[in-house]
């Protein structure tokens, strides 16, 4: 009987670490949100708002380097309280399989959506220019599903992952007259979002051109 007791406390103790390794993990899956018809990802480049295809540098210099950023949206994803964008890692896969990290600088509500979180991401420079990746991010241990964004020009690159599916999301049907804002996405997008979150788009360039202030979600054009 002493065998069966000792194997039955090693399970146990073997189950109390895999308890304690869960209860600090994330429990839902992050989801990147992505068109009604397609894995590939509703994104714009963060200041000038410009949809994809997107450059790894900006045109006109409007924080401390030339580096562009784009904003995802995702569901299931809130940071915790003392938790910063640190806290979410980010990279992109290419046509050849080569993995680039991506550097998350801002993650926060969208303002009228609590559903939904924008997350901006900064393109590496080394990252080619040279069609579709496959972008994901991760929180506390747990990745989310992958979208497509197109870098220099859209089209090509690697295949969707085996099950892979659009990810809409799930539009407010009653946003508050104040959270309409003007963009220049078309109609087929997900408008609420993409409406609620221009302001923080702004905000967040305004911010990186004075480096040390704040971000806002509140801040208009």
């Amino acid at each position: 009987m002493r065998p069966v007791a000792f194997v039955l406390a090693f399970l146990l103790l073997a189950l109390s670490f895999i308890n304690f390794d869960r209860a600090g993990a994330q429990a839902t899956r992050p989801t990147l949100i992505s068109h009604a018809d397609s894995t590939r990802a509703i994104s714009f480049e963060s200041v000038t708002r410009h949809r994809e295809p997107f450059r790894t540098t900006v045109e006109v210099k409007f924080g401390p380097d030339s580096a562009t950023r784009i904003m995802l949206f995702a569901m299931n994803l809130q940071l915790q309280a003392g938790e910063t964008a640190t806290a979410v890692t980010a990279d992109a896969e290419d046509a050849t399989h080569t993995i680039y990290p991506l550097t998350v600088e801002h993650v926060g509500s969208v303002p009228d959506q609590p559903w939904a979180s924008s997350v901006v991401v900064r393109l590496p420079p080394e990252l080619p220019q040279a069609g579709d990746v496959l972008v994901r991010i991760k929180y506390r241990g747990v990745e989310s599903n992958r979208v497509r964004v197109g870098i220099g020009y859209v089209g090509d690159g690697p295949p969707d992952d085996i099950g892979a599916i659009p990810t809409p999301g799930i539009v407010n049907p009653n946003p508050s007259s104040s959270s309409i804002a003007a963009t220049n996405l078309n109609p087929t997008d997900v408008q609420t979002i993409l409406q609620q979150a221009a302001s923080a788009a702004t905000a967040l360039g305004r911010w990186l051109a004075v480096p040390g202030k704040p971000p806002s979600c509140h801040l208009r054009p």
